[in-house]
């Protein structure tokens, strides 16, 4: 459902990493789910972006700054 709501929602242009925190914003807010680090590497090479620890927690924290999830 993430990857189909990124093109009605899109983020700041040029910014993939704020157009994956806009898609994951709309899925929990239609059913609260927030993705797993799994699933966010996913979502990070769906866009041809590096999937490393680093960028997947760089994402956690996009994701914590707009209020989904915890910090780690």
């Amino acid at each position: 459902m993430t990857k189909d709501l990124k093109y009605i929602a899109a983020g700041a242009p040029g910014d993939p990493l704020t157009d994956i925190v806009v898609a994951v914003a709309a899925v929990a807010a239609i059913n609260g789910h927030t993705p797993d680090d799994a699933e966010l590497r996913e979502l990070l090479d769906e866009q041809a972006l590096p999937s490393d620890d680093e960028s997947v927690q760089r994402l956690r924290a996009m994701l914590v700054d707009a209020g989904l999830g915890e910090g780690t």
